[in-house]
């Protein structure tokens, strides 16, 4: 019996010390863990491969007080793997890109509703790419290295799910300010360097959970 009342005494302790909702809602939270997902044009490269991207963003910050918007700075780790063509019949040129990159910046995230959230991002980083092109039928592969200094902005809504959980859609430029203005691989392809863009664009899914 006392063995039973004591169980009963703790669970009512361990029931008081914890935290309500409520507590939990005004003590807010500074951490956030984000994944991203969804299509990725990379642009920049002369034959515009596409493809399937992600991206993992960790951040701490919080509001000043009287101000809506709450500021983060971020880390972000990005992966991308994009394919393209180029040519056809025996020209025919197959393309594989991979895309890799960290970036560091801020993040302001300010309501624009109940539990919607307007955001963006501004990071500044460094781009790596593992490029590969087989041309005629196969024959003949080439594959090349190159990296840069990279520039990510990003726009996007949040909705608040609940105190620890968002979900939302965003689009994000990735701009590499030098990668290599002759591609050797692109012209290898058939692909003249002039046709690169400026920016690879994305559009992605995002799940972020607040600690």
């Amino acid at each position: 019996m006392r063995k039973q009342l004591w169980t009963v005494a703790l669970m009512l302790v361990a029931l008081l010390a914890w935290p309500s909702g409520d507590a939990a809602a005004k003590r807010g939270t500074i951490f956030i863990v984000e994944g991203q997902a969804g299509y990725t044009l990379g642009s920049v490269f002369s034959e515009a491969p596409d493809g399937l991207g992600a991206r993992l963003t960790l951040g701490v910050g919080g509001k000043f007080r009287g101000w809506p918007t709450r500021f983060y700075g971020i880390f972000n780790v990005t992966s991308a793997s994009l394919s393209g063509t180029h040519g056809s019949g025996i020209d025919r040129a197959e393309t594989t890109r991979s895309w890799f990159a960290w970036s560091a910046g801020l993040r302001m995230l300010s309501p624009i509703a109940r539990n919607v959230r307007f955001l963006t991002d501004l990071s500044i980083g460094r781009a790596m790419v593992d490029s590969e092109a087989t041309v005629l039928v196969g024959n003949e592969r080439y594959r090349l290295e190159d990296d840069g200094l990279l520039v990510e902005i990003g726009i996007g809504l949040q909705y608040r799910v609940s105190l620890g959980l968002s979900l939302g859609a965003r689009v994000d430029v990735a701009i590499p300010t030098n990668l290599d203005s002759f591609d050797l691989l692109g012209e290898l392809a058939g692909a003249p360097s002039s046709d690169g863009g400026l920016m690879n664009p994305s559009f992605l899914l995002t799940a972020t959970l607040h600690l």
